[in-house]
């Protein structure tokens, strides 16, 4: 019987976390998003939940708006 590795062969390397989101102006989906964000985020709020806050952020930068000049 030959073993079989496990594990992982190199190291896993986790990237720096991304800026923190921006509600689009003029946006009420955006600002309530980015609400619900802050609180999430808070290390001092009772609301804090860091898994929330990233889906939240994740949610925020994916909210469709038109471009800028588009008809």
């Amino acid at each position: 019987m030959t073993s079989r590795a496990t594990g992982l062969s190199d190291p896993v390397f986790v990237g720096l976390p991304g800026p923190d989101p921006v509600p689009a102006p003029g946006c009420d989906v955006c600002a309530a998003l980015h609400k619900q964000w802050k609180q999430a985020s808070d290390p001092t709020s009772p609301a804090r939940n860091p898994s929330h806050a990233v889906d939240l952020a994740i949610e925020m930068r994916r909210h469709p708006h038109p471009r800028a000049g588009a008809r």
